[in-house]
């Protein structure tokens, strides 16, 4: 989650994020900067209260995608797909 060269949420512990509000399954896809060393190898998904919480390898909170369980999402390549 940021603009090719630039990861937004990474660093930062759990004080920012990026909210997905109207994620649709098999609609829509997450893709995720490999910046910051950064891949999807680093990333897990767990549930979150009202939806899947993304995290970094250590522990910080970066995407928080609401109305989806984790169970619902994968991974693929540099995407998180539904």
């Amino acid at each position: 989650m940021g603009f090719e060269s630039l990861s937004y949420y990474v660093g930062s512990g759990n004080s920012d994020l990026a909210l997905i509000t109207d994620f649709k399954i098999a609609e829509d896809t997450i893709f995720v900067s490999a910046t910051d060393n950064v891949t999807l190898s680093d990333l897990d998904l767990g549930e979150l209260g009202s939806g899947a919480g993304i995290f970094s390898q250590n522990g910080d909170l970066i995407g928080l995608v609401q109305g989806v369980a984790a169970s619902q999402l994968s991974f693929d390549i540099d995407i998180i797909r539904a």
